[in-house]
């Protein structure tokens, strides 16, 4: 029985273009495991976290604003510049969610975004 076509030839490794790629990824994943890490020698330091009371701050925002409703967008630009540090915006959302509801309830969500001062009945 005779061989024909494909097993008939001798594979040549040297016109293989496959070949020649396999020989370059390896040649370039060998000088890439020579060459030394790059390692940071400075200490990661994180900043300790800074504890913001934001419900007593948006409550003096919003005590300023003599009971009006403001946008949240407003009452975040006024932490920021109330503290002098950055207030994440999510927090802050967090916040006015949590004490618009329930027998405690601090803010009133008049629309979408707009939040006053409750009015207390003591």
């Amino acid at each position: 029985m005779e061989l024909n076509g494909a097993l008939s030839n001798p594979f040549e490794n040297d016109k293989d273009p496959l070949f020649k790629l396999f020989l370059l990824k390896k040649k370039l994943l060998d000088e890439r495991s020579l060459r030394p890490r790059r390692r940071n020698t400075e200490p990661k330091y994180q900043q300790p976290r800074t504890i913001i009371p934001l419900t007593k701050t948006v409550t003096y925002i919003l005590q300023l604003a003599d009971y009006e409703p403001m946008r949240l967008k407003d009452i975040h630009q006024a932490c920021e510049e109330l503290l002098g540090v950055e207030v994440n915006y999510r927090s802050l959302k967090s916040c006015m969610s949590e004490n618009t509801s329930g027998s405690r309830r601090r803010f009133v969500r008049t629309a979408v975004g707009r939040y006053r001062l409750a009015v207390s009945t003591n």
